[in-house]
């Protein structure tokens, strides 16, 4: 009799470990509040910094790579010039222009400060327009 005693209050101890205890009744708020603590907060958005398919160099800072100005005359390329250097280096002044070759064909070289004190010289083709008035 105390074998089957025994017997009884294992299975009467396993079955009381296995079922699990009944929900406690929560009001809304507090569920609201249980659910929110229960999800991790999304992280915030981040900007993909890696860069994309071909890099390509910078534009402009040597002979090989001289900004080719299309303008019919003297005045409408240096103004496209100056867009240029506005465009691409905001806040930046000229500090210098001079006439060169580039491929055997006439350029400017204009030294520009940038806005955070770089000193940069930026090449120019300009035989569509030098002459020409």
């Amino acid at each position: 009799m105390t074998r089957q005693l025994s017997i009884f209050a294992l299975l009467l101890t396993t079955a009381c470990a296995t079922t699990p205890a009944p929900p406690a009744v929560q009001t809304a708020p507090q569920a609201a509040a249980a659910a929110a603590a229960a999800e991790p907060a999304a992280p915030p958005a981040t900007a993909e910094t890696r860069p994309r398919g071909i890099i390509i160099p910078a534009r402009g800072l040597s002979c090989r790579s001289a900004i080719v100005i299309e303008a019919t005359n003297e005045h409408d390329g240096i103004a496209k010039e100056k867009a240029w250097i506005n465009e691409n280096y905001p806040g930046a002044k000229i500090v210098k222009q001079a006439l060169t070759t580039c491929n055997d064909k006439p350029a400017d070289q204009l030294d520009v400060e940038t806005a955070n004190g770089r000193s940069v010289s930026v090449y120019f083709d300009i035989s569509n327009f030098f002459g020409k008035h």
